[in-house]
């Protein structure tokens, strides 16, 4: 029988088969054993013995065939909710057993959504970072802030935003202002230009 630090710690090969694993895990304290599972890594948690006993457990009530598509072809265990983890085996409605290929297109949506957060969270840290740094990066409302009663803009504002004293300029240069990055000193200057 093994015990609840064998069946929680990450191997990088099987020893034991499935039903002798799956035996120690029912015969082991469930609150222990979920709450160390609970807290490791997710790619750590799939490399335990108790993963490996529950997802064998899992294709094998699926007759190793995809519980979506019916193919036989590298089936694995998904879990439909990670509300459980670590307490599967006491929940096992809530794992299926799928093929790779279904696999990956059931998280394809949820690894873009990660994707989008992680850039959010960049990009909040990138604004954080420049507005500690007394820097702006010009967007549509900072540029339509800087034009005239009129609607235009005066040479002065522009040539404070780009450093730039050619004027008039070529069609579309308004466009290109979007993006760049001026000091708080160098934009309060430009909307006083502007205003003037």
């Amino acid at each position: 029988m093994l015990t609840i630090t064998e069946l929680s710690t990450p191997v990088t090969r099987q020893v034991h088969p499935p039903g002798e694993i799956w035996h120690s895990i029912q015969q082991v304290n469930a609150d222990e054993l979920g709450k160390i599972l609970k807290f490791l890594k997710y790619p750590l948690f799939l490399r335990t013995p108790y993963w490996f006993a529950v997802s064998s457990v899992v294709k094998e009530r699926a007759g190793n065939r995809c519980q979506m598509c019916n193919s036989p072809e590298n089936t694995q265990a998904h879990h439909r909710t990670y509300e459980h983890r670590g307490f599967e085996h006491l929940h096992m409605g809530d794992l299926v057993c799928v093929c790779e290929k279904c696999h990956k297109q059931h998280h394809k949506p949820e690894i873009i959504q990660r994707a989008r957060e992680a850039a959010w969270r960049r990009k909040a840290t990138r604004d954080e970072q420049n507005a500690r740094d007394g820097i702006i990066i010009l967007k549509k409302r900072h540029i339509s802030a800087c034009r005239t009663k009129a609607g235009g803009f005066r040479k002065e504002t522009y040539r404070l935003l780009t450093g730039d004293i050619t004027w008039p300029q070529p069609e579309g240069w308004i466009k290109r202002l979007r993006g760049l990055r001026v000091t708080q000193e160098v934009y309060e200057a430009a909307l006083r230009s502007a205003k003037a």
